[in-house]
């Protein structure tokens, strides 16, 4: 109420054509700023799937298909594969893990990823896979949840991408 006075006031200071902007820009700004508490109050749909040609890599006894952002923490970093054309990898495969900075969602290294699993084909160095590793504070799928649960800890994070390290490292 004391900023809707103090702009009034100030409007009645302005000459003609400034005070009705003033007072447009408010009622505009009142009108948008609604808006987005509106859209902030709504509840996340899922988010974005993975690209073409990767998939969900379902970890810690994840059913296929379902999603793989559990853990016994009730957290867990969002893990993404590429083999590029192969199905299905031997045991003795090379496997390639890769823990991104900031941003720690992992589609924005997907790119990356296929360019490195080109190169490392071209090289004759293969059957190879492309895992990356998110973040579990930046996860994209369950963001709704994540933020209910407030931030993870440092110390968290590391322990749960270790964690998917581990059972990636088993993999290969």
């Amino acid at each position: 109420l004391a900023v809707a006075v103090g702009v009034v006031q100030t409007a009645k200071t302005l000459p003609t054509p400034l005070r009705e902007l003033l007072l447009v820009g408010v009622c505009f700004g009142a009108i948008l700023g609604s808006t987005i508490m509106q859209q902030a109050e709504k509840e996340r749909g899922p988010g974005p799937q993975p690209p073409k040609g990767w998939r969900w890599f379902n970890h810690q006894g994840v059913a296929e298909g379902a999603s793989s952002k559990t853990s016994s923490k009730d957290r867990s970093s969002e893990v993404m594969s590429y083999t590029g054309d192969e199905a299905e990898l031997p045991k003795d495969s090379l496997g390639i893990a890769l823990v991104p900075g900031n941003p720690g969602i992992p589609h924005f290294y997907c790119p990356f990823g296929e360019q490195l699993h080109k190169a490392l084909l071209a090289e004759g160095v293969g059957p190879v896979a492309i895992y990356t590793v998110g973040y579990p504070n930046f996860s994209t799928t369950a963001a709704a949840k994540t933020e209910a649960q407030g931030v993870a800890p440092i110390d968290d994070e590391a322990s749960i991408i270790s964690e998917v390290l581990d059972e990636l490292a088993a993999q290969h």
